[in-house]
């Protein structure tokens, strides 16, 4: 896998593998507001690295929790 850089714009189809989700599921976070993507002109959705980042961080600390 690539590294991910914090101030680099990154695909839906990128977010959703690293994040292992679908797309479908970014979509709904965008919609229900729980992870924002930012719109291109031709209004894609694109995702922050650093955002990316920040959710793989909170997504492992709460499987730690759970497993605990």
């Amino acid at each position: 896998m690539q590294q991910i850089v914090e101030d680099k714009l990154y695909s839906l189809k990128f977010a959703a593998e690293v994040l292992c989700v679908t797309k479908q599921t970014l979509r709904n976070w965008d919609v229900k507001g729980t992870f924002i993507a930012h719109r291109t002109d031709g209004n894609h959705r694109r995702y922050f690295g650093k955002a990316i980042l920040e959710k793989l961080n909170n997504n492992n600390k709460l499987s730690d929790t759970e497993v605990k």
